[in-house]
């Protein structure tokens, strides 16, 4: 299989569903295996190994969802959008969930889940207001430049919260999610410049988010602490 350029590659279903679906549905199989040989002993054990399991399980549904499942369902401009949107906001629940059930002084996990679910929203809801001008028809702006909004405000948010975070393994995965929100913005500047490129570059981040934060996140919390 031959590509002309980094964007048909990055747009295929090569790169946005089978590449992406390795490595999650892997780690999947193996926290199912370990479960069953070794059953968690551990409030905080059986809390990580569920964390595993449900958001290795999103990381297989969202592109098959966003993809071959969008394009069924005939989605396409804001409806597309806003179904794309609801997979990013999971996504980035699932690293503050970790965050203040971990780390944020939330005094169990029902609050710990409320806290994630409020601040995961401030991201959206702020650039939603930065790109308003657009979608009201006041200014013209092509769609990556509403990622690259999105990108930059949870760079600074992950950010915040590293400088904020008591545990080592804690700020290692907020440094972590700053490098692939970080990678996406730079891919976006390079694209919104016309480099063909940035499309390459993309499929990094594009594999730290679906693939390797999952499995970092459990190595870092599950054997460093």
């Amino acid at each position: 299989m031959r590509f002309d350029s980094w964007g048909a590659f990055y747009h295929s279903d090569l790169q946005s569903l089978w590449l992406l679906l390795i490595v999650p549905s892997l780690f999947f199989l193996y926290v199912i295996l370990i479960t069953r040989r070794h059953p968690a002993g551990t409030a905080r054990a059986r809390f990580l190994r569920r964390w595993a399991l449900a958001f290795a399980l999103l990381a297989i549904v969202d592109p098959i969802a966003t993809g071959p499942l969008a394009g069924a369902l005939g989605l396409s401009g804001v409806a597309l959008t806003a179904w794309i949107f609801v997979f990013v906001w999971l996504g980035d629940f699932r690293v503050l969930l970790l965050y203040f059930a971990e780390g944020g002084s939330a005094p169990d996990l029902r609050a710990a889940a409320r806290r994630a679910a409020r601040l995961t929203c401030l991201v959206p809801l702020a650039t939603g207001a930065l790109y308003a001008p657009v979608w009201l028809g006041f200014a013209e702006a092509p769609s990556q430049v509403l990622w690259l909004v999105y990108e930059l405000l949870f760079c600074a948010l992950a950010l915040a919260l590293r400088a904020r975070a008591a545990a080592p393994a804690m700020r290692a995965i907020l440094l972590f999610v700053f490098a692939y929100y970080a990678l996406w913005a730079a891919a976006d500047v390079w694209i919104l410049c016309g480099v063909d490129a940035g499309w390459g570059l993309r499929v990094l981040p594009n594999q730290l988010y679906y693939g390797v934060f999952v499995p970092f996140a459990w190595w870092r919390l599950g054997s460093r602490g």
